[in-house]
């Protein structure tokens, strides 16, 4: 480093002290706290907004796989055929046969609607994550015993069911023609109960047996559709549909990107509305830093002309109030950037305090699909508002760069004499 880079650098940090005038250093920290507040809450605001989708991603993929393949009649018969095709193309890890129909559940003087789900236990866990929120081993019983179910716990409790409870399950009928006749009701017993975390699902799953579903729904020999468990899940759309072109059926698709599709386009709609939302806040801060600088300017317009008078070029002048202007938006990026990821590191249990004093749930799974609050820090997200931050502060200390390297010396020094 040349001596006059080393010059402008000294200077340009010599401004950042305190100086007699504590006026002088309150605008400084007032800068510098404003761009880290900003900066602090972009950081927040993106991982927590990544740690939903996140989040939610993943329950959808836990709980319903990587994919579907289905016939859009909702009856496929000699799926054993077909199994054994899927397999045989090699592209899926693992699939899992089931039936999937809607019901109508009246017990305790309470009717509510379910999806009923007919799985083979050994077979699903190897393509969802169902098995691991089920308590009590209760999901290794449904091909064990008749008539046996699981229900989500958010549904038992709206239908007051405990474990060992007798439910009756109403089922729609139609004749040969097509036409709704009186449907049936069915008594099954309740083994135990699925907590996914997830109370879009848990209000409404009720789960047994792909042989217990057949025989509820008058469905002996066929199913739903399969399960699919691929390599890779971002592969997911390309590789259903190449599986479809090897196989004798017609079958349509459904991947992990489709479910809770408006849920997902609204995360990314928000992500995209407080990050700019935000980010003026912080160009707001940003541009306070002008004004910082601005002052300085006039403070200092003596020693900027003694200065020039001693031989320091315009451009010199510049590049020491660019590089001071630089320098508060880096401290405050800085600054920022670690409160913003300490915040977002102990967001949950901070939500959680939060939540105890004030009496309620505040992250209402009804709502968000989830009842907590995860974050997932994106180091891309972080570096493009740290740049962002320092780009900005560079920005808005342009002006007041050139203004500095404006002053006359005569004029100033004049004035002052």
């Amino acid at each position: 480093m040349n001596s006059n880079a080393q010059s402008v650098t000294f200077i340009a940090m010599r401004l950042l002290r305190p100086d007699r005038n504590n006026f002088g250093s309150l605008t400084v920290l007032m800068s510098i706290s404003g761009v880290v507040l900003g900066v602090a809450a972009l950081v927040v605001v993106m991982s927590t907004m990544n740690g939903f989708e996140k989040e939610v991603r993943s329950y959808a993929i836990g709980i319903s796989s990587h994919g579907i393949l289905f016939d859009r009649t909702g009856k496929l018969d000699n799926w054993q055929s077909l199994q054994a095709q899927i397999e045989a193309t090699q592209m899926a890890q693992s699939i899992s046969p089931f039936i999937s129909q809607g019901a109508m559940v009246n017990t305790n003087g309470r009717i509510k609607s379910v999806i009923v789900e007919g799985i083979i236990p050994n077979l699903e866990d190897r393509v969802t994550n169902i098995k691991q929120f089920s308590r009590d081993e209760a999901y290794k019983l449904l091909n064990t015993r008749k008539n046996a179910v699981l229900i989500g716990q958010g549904l038992a409790l709206k239908l007051q069911l405990s474990i060992g409870d007798d439910l009756s399950i109403m089922l729609p009928r139609w004749d040969e023609h097509g036409n709704f006749v009186a449907p049936s009701f069915k008594k099954l017993q309740l083994i135990g109960l699925i907590n996914t975390g997830m109370a879009d699902y848990d209000n409404r799953i009720l789960m047994t047996s792909l042989e217990t579903a057949q025989r509820l729904f008058s469905a002996k020999g066929s199913i739903s559709g399969f399960r699919v468990k691929l390599a890779s899940a971002d592969d997911a759309p390309n590789v259903l549909q190449q599986i479809t072109q090897h196989t004798s059926s017609d079958l349509s698709t459904i991947d992990w990107t489709e479910y809770n599709y408006q849920f997902f386009q609204a995360i990314q709609s928000q992500k995209r509305i407080l990050f700019v939302v935000l980010m003026l806040i912080v160009a707001i801060s940003s541009f306070s830093i002008a004004s910082n600088i601005l002052l300085t300017v006039h403070k200092k317009a003596g020693a900027i002309g003694i200065l020039k008078s001693l031989g320091a070029s315009k451009l010199r002048v510049a590049l020491i109030f660019l590089l001071h202007g630089s320098m508060i938006g880096l401290l405050g990026a800085f600054l920022g950037v670690s409160l913003g990821l300490l915040l977002s590191l102990n967001a949950n249990s901070i939500i959680e305090i939060i939540g105890a004093l004030m009496g309620r749930q505040l992250v209402n799974p009804d709502v968000y699909l989830i009842d907590h609050l995860p974050t997932w820090v994106r180091i891309s997200d972080v570096a493009t508002i740290f740049l962002s931050c320092v780009l900005l502060s560079i920005i808005a200390s342009v002006y007041p760069a050139y203004r500095a390297s404006s002053v006359h010396p005569a004029e100033v020094l004049g004035s002052e004499n």
